[in-house]
Parts: C-alpha cells; structure tokens; sequence
C-alpha cells in the first residue's frame, strides 16, 4: 500500500538535515505540523481551491523552518536555504496530491515513524561525523570522520531511514524517484570540473552522476528488492555509493 505520509519531503530532510540533531529535531516537528495541516487545509473551501491550500501550506514550512533555525541560532548558508526552498516546495505538491485519501490518525501515525527514523539518521550521523549528540561532546578517535557528513552518506541516510519507515508502516513509495535525486543532484554536486568556471563544472558533475544513476536505475528495473525499499529507498542508496565512487576519482 502507498505511504500516506510525506515521503519527498522527509527525504529532502534525511538526506539535507541530519547532520546533526538539532536540524533534524526541528525540520521533523515542522514537517509533522505541516503533514497535518495540510490534512486540515484540504477540506476548507477557499478562492483557488486546492492550489491555494497547498500553498499556503508549503509556504508556512519553509518559513517555520527558516525561523526555527534562527531562533535556535543555527544561521542558514546558502546549501540549507535551497533545502528549506525544496522542502516548501515538495509539501507544495504532497499537499496537492492529497486529494482527500488520507485520515488525520494515519498520517500522524505514519509521519511520527518517519520523524522517528529522520531522528535515528541525525542521530547516527552527527555521533559518527563530529563524536556529539546535540553539540554535547561524546566520543572522539577513530571511529569519528567528517565523511558521515558529505552528501553521499545523506543520500544512505535516507535510503536506510525511509526503507525501515516503510517496512514498519508496510508500506512502499511509490512517487517517482527522480522528482527527489534530480534537485539533490544539482545541489550537491559530487565533483566540479576544473578549467570551467564552478557553476557549470558543478553542473557537468551534477550530471555524469545522474546519467550514472540512470543507468543504474535501468539496471535495478529487472532486480527485485523487498517492496519496502523499492522506487525511492533503493534509488536513493544507489545515488549514495555513486557518490562515493565518483567523490574517490
């Protein structure tokens, strides 16, 4: 059965902001209010109709975000002001393709495991990227590398979280894949060309590593996963090593 909470918009997060526990804690409680305000906001007749609900909703998360961040003195840079764009937009579209089939208690249900997992993944990978857990200094040595941090372990992270949500819920996602990998892509490119300038050689790197998932992805058509990590799950831990592959060279 397809998943009823937002899938797009907790993978944008996973793989985005858990780099620690505070964006992770935060962005998670937003993007369970906005789950269910959107669930509100569908039945309530207004000028535009579903476009306006959908929104004003997505508008709400990206500025709840936003100031949320602020408040708890995280100042945004440049990379987590397009995920805060990205998450308003995607609840845009989650909100959108409602259509009135979910209830209230199975969304809340359903993004609280989510939010769950989104915390599990911020959890792993500040612990193993920086040896803290809420910038509380807990282990150091060897088993702590900066690599946890990079993209390509955000790409695993989400691929693991939304794999075990799904198989928790028992449920699969179903959303086209490349709504999520082509803007991470663009975002976090894994190499730039040298002897361009940076825009186009991140944009040249941006897109070997999406005709390498391509061909990756044409390849996992004919493999057969367990239904909880088919579609986005999977494609997303295969964006993750073709990162790390590609980051090596």
């Amino acid at each position: 059965m397809k998943a009823k909470y937002p899938v797009e918009p907790f993978a944008i997060a996973m793989i985005m902001f858990t780099t620690t526990m505070k964006e992770a804690t935060v962005v998670g409680i937003i993007l369970l209010a906005a789950a269910c305000l959107g669930c509100v906001l569908r039945s309530v007749p207004v000028s535009g109709g579903q476009w306006t609900n959908s929104i004003l909703t997505g508008m709400l998360t990206a500025i709840g975000v936003y100031w949320a961040f602020k408040y708890i003195g995280i100042e945004p840079d440049g990379l987590q002001l397009a995920g805060i764009t990205l998450l308003g937009l995607f609840t845009i579209r989650y909100v959108f393709l409602m259509r009135g089939r979910e209830s209230a208690d199975e969304l809340v249900r359903e993004s609280a495991i989510a939010y769950a997992m989104l915390m599990l993944m911020g959890y792993v990978r500040e612990l193993l990227g920086n040896g803290t857990v809420f910038d509380t200094g807990v282990t150091e040595g060897a088993v702590v590398s900066a690599a946890y941090l990079k993209p390509a372990f955000g790409f695993i992270a989400a691929g693991i979280g939304l794999g075990l949500t799904n198989r928790i819920l028992n449920r699969t996602a179903e959303d086209e894949s490349l709504w999520t990998i082509v803007p991470m892509a663009v975002v976090f490119s894994p190499y730039v060309i040298g002897g361009v300038p940076e825009l186009i050689g991140g944009l040249v790197g941006s897109g070997i590593a999406l005709v390498a998932f391509m061909a990756v992805r044409g390849r996992l058509i004919f493999s057969l996963p367990e239904q909880y990590m088919r579609k986005l799950p999977v494609h997303l831990l295969s964006m993750g090593f073709i990162y790390m592959i590609m980051s090596a060279l």
